[in-house]
């Protein structure tokens, strides 16, 4: 049921248990549930993510990310790169396409990914990020972070918008 509105969600629980008054609910408890659900998540986010990242980075070393936060605890730049996308980088981190173009609903954060074009015409993804704004100080924060964890150094020529 991911991914599927509330009310299909409740429309196959009917189908399911042969009828409305079967389910056990109302469709309003549902999204109480699910409001309560984000509600509980809220202020956890930063926590959620270094969750993931650190145990992948304590599994493998070659897995890089950092996080920035604000003085609230809010994410500011996230910028993470796992260990074949680094590998990649290095057979075609020749020319890489960064495009910072891309919106999130949620937190209304910028997702920008760095990528570039292996051997085969395919597109390859070198590292991402997400920024909370486009100034100059967020994008020389990042560039540095993908200079530090991409072996061999900067590329020789970067594409954006």
């Amino acid at each position: 049921i991911a991914n599927m509105p509330t009310h299909q969600q409740f429309s196959l629980l009917e189908m399911q248990v042969g009828g409305i008054e079967n389910v056990g609910c109302l469709e309003k408890d549902i999204y109480n549930n699910e409001r309560n659900l984000r509600n509980g998540l809220k202020g956890h986010d930063v926590d959620m993510l270094y969750g993931n990242f650190q145990p992948e980075h304590e599994r493998n070393s070659s897995f890089t990310f950092k996080i920035a936060v604000d003085e609230e605890d809010r994410i500011t730049h996230c910028f993470w790169a796992d260990t074949k996308s680094r590998k990649a980088y290095t057979f075609f981190g020749d020319v890489v396409v960064f495009d910072s173009t891309y919106n999130t609903n949620q937190y209304g954060m910028i997702f920008a990914p760095f990528v570039g074009v292996n051997n085969h015409g395919q597109t390859t993804v070198f590292a991402c990020s997400f920024l909370s704004d486009e100034t100059t100080n967020s994008f020389l924060w990042l560039f540095e972070q993908f200079k530090k964890a991409m072996p061999g150094g900067s590329p020789k020529m970067i594409i954006t918008d």
